[in-house]
């Protein structure tokens, strides 16, 4: 959410279009996983760099509230247009200030997103929005690789991430016929994220 590429409503129009939704199965490995970690029923999460809300959408049956957050107004009223559920909110916040109570947030969640930001100046902000044993899920067309500053917590996260399963959405994808992602492979990992 550094950049101001997906600004202009045209490009918002376009990008609401054509972006794919999540495949079901990766969002419910993701509320199994949440499972593991916490008791539901889930209060709330976070979809940061949210676009136009496809992501933030197949969220909204497994929380009481879901809040998707970006850094373009107009992605976000494409959002708010396309997008009628009832415990969806959308939000236009600054890069690495996610406008979210401290420990409010079961899961955040970064789809297609977590590049634009840097970590020095997004991890803090999800430490302090996650509740104790609250979960990140970052997934998108490859497998994010976080970097920290920290060699130690570098070193922790890679060891977790190579313990969760990385699966391949490609053939979900495909019996959707989603022409878009044709020949390319969706992964997702899901990484815990503890408060030290």
């Amino acid at each position: 959410m550094t950049s101001t590429l997906f600004a202009g409503a045209k490009h918002a129009q376009i990008y609401a279009k054509y972006r794919p939704s999540p495949p079901k199965s990766l969002i419910k490995s993701i509320i199994e996983y949440l499972k593991l970690k916490r008791d539901p029923p889930f209060k709330k999460a976070i979809d940061v760099g949210c676009g136009s809300g496809q992501s933030t959408v197949v969220l909204s049956p497994y929380f009481e509230t879901v809040i998707g957050l970006d850094i373009s107004e107009a992605q976000i009223e494409c959002a708010k247009k396309f997008n009628s559920s009832r415990n969806i909110e959308y939000k236009v916040t600054t890069k690495g200030n996610l406008p979210i109570a401290s420990s409010s947030a079961d899961l955040v969640t970064f789809s297609q997103s977590l590049h634009w930001f840097k970590g020095e100046e997004i991890y803090p902000e999800i430490e302090r929005i996650l509740q104790p044993n609250g979960v990140i899920a970052a997934y998108g067309y490859w497998i994010p690789i976080p970097k920290l500053n920290d060699q130690d917590k570098n070193m922790e996260i890679n060891h977790l991430i190579t313990q969760v399963n990385v699966h391949s959405c490609y053939t979900e994808l495909t019996r959707n016929k989603l022409p878009t992602l044709e020949g390319s492979r969706m992964y997702y990992i899901v990484v815990q994220m503890r408060k030290i």
